[in-house]
């Protein structure tokens, strides 16, 4: 009865993980695609050079430009969701719930407790 109650616990928290995750994968698309245009910007209007990049990170000669570019979208990108995540802990009201006050109320009930109730 109780693994039972369990089982239907974790089964309705993992409902709309599918829709969470098509999410933030375009989200992820949508990232890579604006750092690839916003360093396209800097190195077509010379604000940026490999040439540059290539000096300044000490990297060599035979480090082809394809792998710059995927390092400078990689790390464009992280910045960019560290951004959003500090945005979302500071704005959003979930990010700002604060943790470890035991309610009555609980998000989360536990299917384990004898007087569990729907």
């Amino acid at each position: 009865m109780r693994l039972d109650r369990q089982r239907e616990e974790e089964l309705a928290r993992r409902k709309g993980l599918t829709t969470r995750t098509i999410v933030q994968g375009t989200w992820l698309l949508i990232s890579i695609g604006a750092t690839y245009l916003f360093i396209r910007y800097l190195l077509d209007n010379e604000y940026l050079s490999f040439d540059f990049l290539y000096n300044r990170l000490l990297l060599p000669g035979w480090v082809p430009e394809w792998a710059l570019w995927a390092l400078l979208i990689l790390a464009g990108v992280i910045v960019l969701q560290f951004f959003f995540f500090l945005a979302y802990a500071i704005f959003s009201p979930e990010g700002r719930a604060k943790t470890g006050r035991p309610t009555v109320y609980s998000r989360n009930p536990d299917p384990f407790d004898d007087d569990y109730r729907r």
